[in-house]
């Protein structure tokens, strides 16, 4: 298979990313290549409709159970931030590599 097979086949790509079982998200991400390859508007089309799709779910995503139980608080998080604010306040040797793998 090569780039002109996304062209060729286009309508049997669309009816795929229309009736198949995957995410939502997976459509959306595949979708978008295929319009960067191909800048086939069909692709985009599609895409759009299914961002629509992603960010609304997005918007009504909630946290089930085990989320909730392991979620930090907002303290929690300040205090580790302190914590970890200390310990590299303390020891440069950390800071050095730090750095050198930053940059």
């Amino acid at each position: 298979m090569n780039i002109n097979s996304f062209t060729k086949y286009r309508d049997d790509i669309i009816k795929f990313h229309e009736t198949n079982e995957q995410s939502t998200q997976t459509n959306k991400t595949r979708l978008s290549a295929l319009y960067v390859l191909t800048e086939i508007e069909a692709y985009k089309t599609l895409m759009v409709q299914l961002c629509e799709i992603v960010n609304d779910q997005y918007k009504t995503q909630k946290l089930n159970q085990k989320q909730l139980d392991n979620r930090l608080t907002f303290d929690e998080v300040c205090d580790k931030v302190d914590e970890l604010g200390k310990i590299l306040k303390n020891d440069r040797l950390i800071i050095i590599l730090i750095l050198y793998y930053c940059l």
